[in-house]
């Protein structure tokens, strides 16, 4: 979830990097208009969950059960 509180964070860029070194899928959820991703989050497909929260929350669940069910037909 990216926001101004989020980008005022300390924390936000080491959880990242945890995530990212484990593999995670990250998809970064804008909750503000006119908000830039960072450097470390650059080149990422993210959502623009200002606009219409209900859509954003619809796609992000079934894109994230989409990338499980590959990773799951991979793994078998």
């Amino acid at each position: 979830m990216w926001s101004t509180g989020a980008r005022e964070s300390e924390w936000v860029s080491q959880e990242v990097g945890v995530a990212r070194g484990q593999g995670k899928l990250i998809v970064p959820v804008l909750l503000e208009p006119g908000m830039k991703l960072p450097a470390f989050l650059g080149g990422l497909k993210y959502l623009p969950a200002f606009r219409d929260l209900g859509q954003a929350l619809e796609w992000l669940q079934q894109n994230v059960a989409d990338k499980e069910r590959q990773k799951s037909n991979v793994n078998a």
